[in-house]
């Protein structure tokens, strides 16, 4: 995010402090007059952040979009302003209200479900005509009867898909960081932490060298497992809690103990 520039960039230069950001590289536009994601970096902004020798980029996919896990629908799209850009990703046309909506994941953690476009528009009827006005539970019930009725409208990636699409995605990633910034890119950080065994083996092939997770603590170890690479989570931020964090993590019994009990 552009916050990153304009709040954290000044802090690394004032106390000389190094950093590593995780790019979706879809949302980054050459400059700020020209770009479609004005909450994201842009590539003048990282080229700068490069040059200062402070930080650099690494790998976050390309979309950072999210796949249907399966055909059990959860809700429905009621209003459009409560559904975000990159979950509307997930759906193969333009979201609608009336759509169904379905658990989702990271997209290089499984092999996607997808509804055909001809299917979302016969639940879209479906919905205005019989179900906008039930109670949620019975509205669910019925929504579920009916998706179940036209599950061959419904299809699911082979493995092999799944990596042809997680391959080429990450390749983008990485093409566009290496034209935009001259570096190589070659570690990466799961989206929503959501990782699976097919993806980390796919992104291996394609020459990643460490992933990032989202599991809590330091990396203590004499060998550092690099399909594991651990973090250390700040939500929620106080200047108090940051500094509890960084005490414990400097100390190898403390950061033991904060990975069993976070």
């Amino acid at each position: 995010y552009m916050d990153n520039y304009t709040h954290a960039f000044p802090l690394l230069k004032k106390y000389h402090i190094k950093a590593t950001i995780f790019l979706n590289t879809f949302f980054i536009g050459e400059n700020r007059q020209s770009t479609q994601y004005p909450e994201y970096l842009t590539w003048q902004e990282i080229r700068e952040m490069q040059d200062s020798g402070l930080v650099e980029f690494q790998l976050h996919t390309h979309q950072h979009n999210p796949v249907f896990k399966n055909a059990q629908i959860t809700g429905f799209i009621r209003n459009l302003a409560h559904i975000s850009f990159i979950d509307a990703l997930a759906y193969p046309s333009p979201v609608e209200t009336g759509f169904p909506m379905f658990k989702k994941r990271g997209a290089y953690s499984l092999q996607a479900m997808q509804p055909s476009v001809a299917i979302l528009q016969k639940f879209k009827h479906f919905f205005h005509t019989e179900l906008e006005f039930l109670p949620q539970k019975e509205a669910l019930q019925k929504a579920q009867a009916f998706i179940d009725e036209h599950i061959d409208e419904f299809t699911i990636e082979t493995q092999a898909q799944a990596k042809k699409r997680i391959q080429a995605d990450i390749q983008l990633n990485q093409k566009l960081i290496a034209e935009n910034t001259g570096k190589t890119a070659n570690f990466f950080a799961w989206t929503w932490g959501h990782k699976s065994k097919m993806g980390l083996d796919t992104l291996k092939a394609s020459g990643i060298q460490g992933v990032f997770s989202t599991k809590k603590g330091s990396n203590w170890r004499k060998k550092i497992n690099f399909n594991k690479i651990r973090r250390i989570e700040l939500r929620n931020f106080t200047v108090q809690k940051f500094k509890l964090n960084l005490f414990i993590n400097q100390h190898i019994f403390l950061g033991k103990m904060y990975e069993l009990f976070t």
